[in-house]
C-alpha cells in the first residue's frame, strides 16, 4: 500500500488553556462564595434589626395597653368619687362591676399583665398599677384635689402607685 503525506505530521497540542480555565473557574467559585457570604451576613443583620424593631413595637403596644387600662380604671374611680365624695368607694369590687375586660386586684397584690390592674384606695387618693409585657410597670395616682400623677417602678402594685409623681407616663 502506498501512503501519502502532505506536509509535516501534526504536532501534539499544548494544554496551556486548560490550567488557565481551572484557575478562572476556582476564582469564579470563590467570588460567588464570598458574595453569598456577604449577602447572607448582611441579610442576617437586616433580619436581626427587623426582629429588634418588631420587638420594640410589640413592647410599645403593650405599654400603651397597660396605660389604657389604667386610664379606664381611673375614669371608673372618678365616677365612684363623684357618687360618694371619697376614693374609698373605688375599690376592686366597684371597679369590677363595670364589666370591662380589665381584672382588678387589691393594692398589695402584683399586677400580672396589662389588663390586670392593682388598685389601692384611700379617702383622699387612689392609685393603680399595671404591668406591661415589655416588663415596665406603670403607675397612676389621683388625689381629691384633682391632680393626676404618673410613674413606673417596682413593685407593680396599687400601693406603690400611691408614690407616683410625674406629670406624664
Amino acid at each position: 500500500m502506498e501512503s501519502f503525506s502532505y506536509g509535516s505530521a501534526p504536532r501534539a497540542r499544548r494544554q496551556v488553556g486548560r490550567p488557565v480555565m481551572i484557575v478562572l473557574g476556582l476564582a469564579l467559585v470563590a467570588g460567588v462564595a464570598f458574595a453569598l457570604f456577604t449577602v447572607t451576613r448582611s441579610g442576617g443583620e437586616a433580619a436581626a434589626q427587623h426582629l429588634r424593631d418588631t420587638t420594640a413595637q410589640v413592647g410599645q403596644a403593650s405599654d400603651i395597653q397597660a396605660q389604657a387600662s389604667l386610664q379606664t380604671a381611673l375614669t371608673s374611680a372618678k365616677v365612684a368619687l363623684a357618687e360618694s365624695d371619697t376614693f374609698e368607694a373605688a375599690d376592686v369590687d366597684y371597679l369590677s362591676s363595670f364589666g370591662s375586660p380589665i381584672s382588678f386586684v387589691e393594692g398589695t397584690s402584683l399586677s400580672s399583665g396589662a389588663n390586670v390592674v392593682s388598685v389601692q384606695v384611700a379617702p383622699q387618693a387612689w392609685g393603680a398599677a399595671a404591668m406591661s409585657a415589655s416588663g415596665t410597670c406603670f403607675w397612676i395616682r389621683e388625689t381629691m384635689a384633682g391632680g393626676t400623677a404618673y410613674g413606673s417602678g417596682d413593685p407593680c402594685t396599687g400601693a406603690a402607685a400611691m408614690s407616683a409623681t410625674s406629670t406624664a407616663f
